[in-house]
Order: C-alpha cells, then structure tokens, then sequence
C-alpha cells in the first residue's frame, strides 16, 4: 500500500497515481489495535486474504496501556506508551506489506480529566463529545496528540505519518457534532456553560450591536401565553386519576404522590418513583387527558422538573384513544438533580376536541422524578425576554426543545453552526498546514443537513449505520439487559440502513461509510455486508468499512461469536468478504445511471437544524423524492446557492413500489411480503441472493439456485434444515471472468450462527451475557446450484482456510453443469473449477 503515491480526493473519487481506488475496509479498536509483532503479521495476511484494503485505528484513546495508547505513568493523560506505539508501528507496517492502507482516528472516546486540568470533568458529556468543539484547551491538547502521533517517526515503515503514503485517512473526532440531537449543552457543568455563553454573547454583540436591534429581530412572531387549561397542574389537591393518571405497562411498575419539597417555598409537587422497568420508556407516564387542541393553533406545556439522578424524560402532546396520533410535540429532555423549568411549544397538527393528552414518559431508569407547576396554554412564543440584556451579557441559550421565536432559534442555530464549523476547520489547518498531513483529513460523521454541510468542506464526506443495534432500556452498555428487535432487514420496504447513508452523500466529494453492522447474534446478521456491498456499488461510494474486526487486546484466536460487532470470529460474516470485495471494489456491480441531486441553500439548511432535524429523509421527501429511490438511483446532497437543476428541468422520480429494481437492472429489493424479503444480484460476474429464499427457484443469467422448502418447525439450534428459510448466498467469479467462462467460482452459503450454550430469551430478542462457548456452529444451507457454461467444471468443499478438503458430485448437461451443497458438506464455502 502507498507503493503508486498518496491518497488524493479527485472530485467524487479516491485516486492513486491517477487512478480510482475504493476501499473494502474494517475497523480494529481498543486493545486490538495493538497486537504483538507475531499476531500483526498473521492478522494483516488474513486481513487480505479476505479482500480487505484498508483498516481503521478507532478507539485507540480510550484508555491507558494495555487496553489503549497512553503511557500508565502519569496521572494526566498525555503521554504516549512507547510500547503501544511499537506496537502500533509494527501493525501498520505488516498492513502496508500486505497491500492494506490505514485510517487513523485522532479523538473517539479519550476522557479528559481534572489531572487534565479540567474541573468537573466526571460530569462531562460522554467522551466529552460536544464540549470538545468550544473548549480551547482541549483543542490545544488534541493537537498535541495528533503531532505526536503524526509526526512520529515508524521506525518499520522508516517513514513519518504525516509524509506515509500508506496513511490514507485522518478523522478529526468521531460522532462529535453539535447537531447529533442530544441534549449535553443544556446540562454542561458551570464552567463550560459559562466558556458557552461568553461565545454566545460574543456572538450576538457582532450581529445585531444592541438590545434594540436585538429585541426587534427576536419579538417577530412571538406570542403570549393564554390562560391555563391544566387541572390541578400546581398538585395543591389531592392526585386523582380524573386529572392525573400513572400508567405502567408491562413488567413496569412505578408510583406517584403528592410531595411538599417544591421548587420555590409553599409549592408542591408529584413525586413519581419508578422501581421495575420494562423495555420501554412509555411503559411509566403520566398524563392528563381531556384537552382540546386545534390545527394550526400554537400551544404550550411549562413545568419544572427534577430527578435524583440525571437521567431522560420524554414530553408528548397525542390523541388520547386508538391510534394514539401525535399532535405536535415529542420532545426529549435530560433532567438534572435541580429543580428547572421547561417551556415546549407546538403547533398543532390537526383537531381534536377534548382528547388531546399531555404525557411526561419517564421509564428510562429507576429512580424518582419530581413535577411541580404543569401548566397547558395557549400561545407561548417567545422573543427577547425581560430579563435579557446584551450589554450586560444575560441572553439565555435556548433549550435544544424550547419555545421561542423562528429567528431566535434561527440565531442559535447559525451560531452553533459558526462554532463547529471554526473547530473543524481550524483542526483541518492545523493538520494540513502546520503539521503537514498529506493523507485525506475529514472531521467527523454528517449530522443532518448542518452536519452534512459543515462536512462539505473537508476531503471527503464519512456515515455510519447499523441495523438493529442493540438497545440498553436502562444502563448504557448493560451487558445484562439489552435487546434487538431480531428481524431481517431484507423485510423493510424502505430498504433499512440503505437509503439514509445515500442520503448523507454529498455531490463533489468522495464518500465512505466507516462503521457498518448488523450487530450479532441477531439470526439474519449473515445479510449484513451483501447488502451494503451490492447498494455501496450501485451508489457508487468509495469505502465501505465492517465495525469491527477485533475489538480486544489478545484472544485473536478465538472460535466464537463474542460480541455484538466483532467479525473476525464471526463466519457468516466472514465467509463472505471475498465475495464483497468482488461486488464492490472489482465493480461487479455497475453504479446506478441516473441520480438525483438535492440542492439547498444556506437558508434552507439553517431552518431545517433549527427545527432539530436529524432525518435528511424528510428534506427529500419535502421536494419530491421518496427515500426508497436509493434502491434504484444515486442519490447526493448539494450545498448550493443556486438550484441548477431545478432551473434546468430537474424532476423528482415517482416513489417506487415493491419489488424495487435499480436501473441497472442488476439489483432487485423485494419486500412485498415483509415477513419474506428477498434481495438478488445479478451480474455477468456474481450472483447474490439474500433473504428467504426456501423453496425458491432463482433464474438468475448464468445460475440458477433452487432451494428446498423451509423446515417444518422452527430448529432452535443449528440443525440440519434451513431456519425459517432464510439465506445468504453468493456466487463469484474469482479470476474476473463472466461466469459462463469463468475457471474458477467461489460459492459462498450461510445462514444462522450461534454459539454451543447461547441462552436466549422467550422472545428471542436478547441473549442477555449467555453467549455460550466456542466453537461457533453454523447453519448448512441446502441448495441446487446450476451454471450454464461450457467449462468442464470440478467441485469441492473448501476447510476453514479456504483449502480444498472434499470432492463434490457434479451432473453434467449440453447446457452447463450443476452441483449440490448442503449441511452434509461441513462448509460455507464451495468451488467450482476447470480441470487444469
């Protein structure tokens, strides 16, 4: 890797001596970015064996040595491990032999500290993210980090990282964007609120100079709040269901009561204890129904709130019968330890006359939750406030959900947008500049459109997606308790992950995705890297990377699925690579013909974010395109301040309809019966089926696969039969050839995978921390096989290592030949090959 050049960033495409090059890449984070020197030559030779060109060093700041690359020693965390970056070095190196380049990631999940210099630094958001876009001297220190790095000399490559040509990629932070929709800045310790505020101020003292201005810009559309419609919202009587009610569902179980502690002298308040939790936060709320809402009409719910421990409140304004429509409002909060009140407002999406009910859903976490003061109006849109002043600095940041005016939420908006955007391209400076990085530097995922168009301005545009990732109903990262809703993503009409990663591309730069996943042990995971391969190509991205290949330090040697994202024990994830690698680096599946392009300008974008708008789904469906025309057509964003295309007599394409087929021809999404998906690939070069393909028979050019019908019952371990009837199955051409000439084909059939004592639960939705000891089994998939070539073809079942162990049967015809395979062969792999 490196041998022809650096990494260059040619319009929408990666090139190498002038030359296109895609990346088929993995990720190795934590420990396993650190492997002894005899591990790191083994990994990267199996790294490319398996199609692999480039790997990404993610989490490598997470901890000190051994588990990441900081020096033990000190009590600041500063200082680099020269073993762990021996360590580091030799891996590179051994990648870069093997023709495999590098991604290094600068700041993931480093926690600063009050050794650091940072006070409070326990109370930060998580990994600091947000906090590290304004904070100076955290910057200061990331810049340290990465000249130490860069700049340091790998003594096996004999070159710097700021001059090797087998660095292809920086990322400046990762998942870090003001736009990510959470709420960290309403909750920042005093400290940093404050380094915020001054930015703030600072800010609105260069827009608009006085109160005056301020005031006349800020009061436009406001409106008063109208009188109070909430019954017994002050809880000075006694709490009855007729006012308000505490639901629990499920195994939830929480109860409320009326308490004295107020937030101000002689109020009162609800206290709701919550003390068994279900798996969703719904299942504790409570609510006051019997409210009457109007279309269009602007409405507002106050109150302050409190918890024993900072924890997630959720706020809905819904219909209060079957189907539970909501009104307006859903909003998110972080409530901390003292009392704070909240204004949301809505406007509200249809009638209803007394049902509309107001609900606070606090089943996030065990603990008690406090109300006071709820309050239900009308109006409650609001400018400048009394109590504001520019001069002496006493303008509030709004709330990430709040209730002011279009062009005060407009002006925070555009301000946090300015902020990230000066962090972004200042740390891209720095490297490129000043320190002189010549790999491609991006900053961090495209968060929404604001994301997205800060992002435009790097070298190049990164998402990340997984389907079903697991959920933690009440501990982040609680190996105990979580679950995944264990469908298959064949079965979406809307093409899951698919359409929101086409959707985050933007026109004029290359675009990678370097996380993907269907996270383990979910029993369609086998789906995961086709799918992505085959629509990677037909948008025509440049990098696709799994997350992760190992994640620990040690244990490389394994023979079980041992975790949610780990692939290299992984084989119906593995088993596949090659044949990835053929669908989206060789090009056997063609980039689609036609594309759409959805152009914004600045105005539109900073409306959209004001409105905290993750979902770009909704820009495009704002302007005529469904988001499921990923499926047939590339789709890119534009940040323009002219709309070329709609004044040339662009026009959105209609919303396609199940089966989807792109136009190309080759790619097929069939979810018409959403509980048997079924996705085929068709090219001169491989064919791929994934779905429920049980007593199926696949015309498919050169092969036809013909598969027996679904086992009787549900095999509740890996048996014999096929599992529902669900497959993956892909056919490659390995020496490039069509298929009808091709001398050599490999043939690739898996299904489930699990573990020998993987304890699931009754609804197969979790397997909690029981996931059983090596070695991994596999489901043997059933199929007929038949190609019509003129070649006189052999078969054989391959081992573990991809060496022929076994001769298969073949039947020949004047028309081709045709082989069977099936869990009697012992493999996922098979291949077909000439005599000589």
């Amino acid at each position: 890797a490196g041998k022809d050049g650096h990494v260059k960033a040619d319009g929408e495409r990666f090139t190498v001596g002038g030359q296109r090059i895609k990346f088929w890449g993995t990720n190795v984070c934590f420990g396993g970015c650190f492997p002894t020197h005899e591990e790191a030559e083994k990994i990267a030779r199996r790294m490319a064996k398996f199609g692999i060109n480039i790997v990404r060093f993610h989490h490598m700041d997470s901890a000190r040595a051994p588990h990441g690359i900081w020096d033990p020693k000190p009590k600041e965390i500063q200082r680099l491990d020269a073993g762990q970056l021996d360590r580091l070095d030799y891996f590179i190196a051994q990648l870069k032999a093997n023709g495999i380049y590098t991604n290094l990631n600068l700041h993931v999940s480093r926690k600063f500290t009050e050794s650091d210099g940072f006070p409070d630094a326990a109370k930060l958001p998580k990994m600091d993210k947000t906090v590290t876009l304004f904070e100076p001297r955290m910057r200061e220190l990331q810049k340290n980090y990465a000249r130490d790095l860069l700049t340091h000399l790998n003594p096996y490559a004999k070159s710097r990282y700021v001059d090797e040509p087998c660095l292809a990629m920086v990322e400046i932070t990762n998942e870090n964007s003001f736009f990510a929709g959470g709420q960290d800045l309403d909750i920042l310790p005093p400290h940093y609120a404050r380094q915020l505020d001054t930015l703030w101020q600072n800010w609105l003292g260069k827009r608009y100079g006085t109160t005056d201005a301020l005031r006349k810009a800020w009061d436009a559309g406001s409106e008063p709040l109208g009188p109070n419609f909430m019954r017994n919202g002050d809880f000075s009587a006694s709490i009855k269901k007729e006012d308000w009610s505490l639901q629990t569902v499920s195994a939830a179980e929480a109860s409320i009561a009326p308490d004295d502690a107020g937030p101000a002298p002689g109020k009162k308040s609800a206290k709701i204890s919550i003390v068994k939790l279900s798996d969703q936060s719904w299942h504790v709320q409570v609510h006051q129904i019997g409210h009457t809402v109007r279309e269009g009409q602007r409405y507002a719910v106050r109150f302050w709130a409190k918890a024993d421990a900072t924890r997630p409140m959720s706020v809905t304004v819904m219909k209060d019968t079957s189907p539970w429509t909501n009104l307006g409002l859903s909003a998110n909060l972080t409530v901390g330890t003292a009392w704070q009140q909240y204004t949301l407002s809505l406007k509200a999406t249809e009638t209803q006359e007394g049902h509309a009910r107001v609900s606070f859903a606090v089943g996030q976490a065990l603990g008690n939750v406090w109300l006071a003061d709820v309050s239900w109006h009308t109006g409650g849109v609001f400018g400048l406030g009394d109590d504001e002043n520019l001069a002496q600095g006493t303008l509030r940041r709004p709330r990430q959900v709040t209730s002011f005016t279009e062009a005060r939420l407009l002006d925070y908006t555009q301000f946090l947008y300015d902020v990230e955007r000066d962090y972004f391209a200042d740390m891209r400076r720095f490297l490129k500049q000043e320190m002189g990085v010549k790999a491609l530097v991006t900053g961090t995922i495209g968060y929404g459109l604001a994301g997205g168009k800060i992002q435009a301005e790097m070298d190049f545009v990164d998402g990340h997606s997984y389907w079903e990732h697991p959920h933690f109903p009440r501990k982040p990262w609680d190996s105990t308790d979580w679950t995944i809703p264990n469908t298959a993503m064949v079965n979406s009409p809307s093409g899951g992950t698919l359409p929101r990663l086409a959707m985050h591309r933007v026109a004029g730069k290359p675009f990678t995705v370097t996380e993907y996943n269907h996270p383990a042990p979910n029993d369609y995971q086998t789906e995961a890297f086709l799918l992505v391969a085959a629509y990677g190509a037909l948008q025509d991205w440049d990098g696709i990377f799994s997350f992760t290949y190992h994640s620990g330090a040690g244990k490389w040697d394994r023979d079980l699925v041992s975790s949610y994202f780990d692939v290299d024990s992984n084989p119906v994830k593995m088993a596949h690579m090659p044949a990835c690698a053929a669908l989206f680096l060789r090009g056997d599946v063609q980039p689609a013909r036609q594309r759409t392009v959805l152009e914004l300008d600045h105005d539109a974008v900073m409306r959209n974010a004001s409105r905290r708008v993750r979902d770009i789904g909704s820009a495009f469906r704002e302007r005529g395109t469904h988001p499921t025309a990923a499926l047939q057509r590339r789709l890119a964003l534009a940040f323009r301040e002219t709309r070329f295309l709609r004044e040339n007599g662009f026009l959105a394409p209609p919303t396609p309809s199940p089966p989807i087929g792109s136009d190309t021809g080759e790619l097929v999404w069939d979810a018409g019966n959403p509980k048997a998906g079924l996705v085929t690939v068709r090219t001169a070069h491989a064919v791929v089926a994934v779905g429920y393909v049980g007593g199926k028979k696949l015309e498919l050019g050169a092969v036809t696969l013909e598969m027996p019908a679904k086992a009787e019952k549900p095999v509740p371990m890996v048996g014999t039969g096929f599992w529902g009837g669900f497959a993956a199955i892909s056919v490659v051409a390995m020496d490039g050839q069509p298929l009808s000439e091709s001398n050599r084909i490999l043939v690739t059939a898996t299904g489930r995978t699990e573990n020998p004592g993987m304890v699931w639960n009754e609804t197969r939705t979790s397997v909690s921390n029981q996931w059983g000891a090596g070695p991994v089994h596999v489901e043997g998939i059933p199929a007929k096989l038949a190609i019509a070539t003129k070649q006189v073809l052999r078969a054989f079942g391959l081992d573990v290592r991809g060496a022929r162990k076994a001769d298969l049967p073949v039947q020949r015809s004047a028309d081709g030949c045709s082989v069977g395979i099936g869990p009697e062969h012992a493999t996922l792999w098979y291949e077909l090959a000439t005599e000589h």
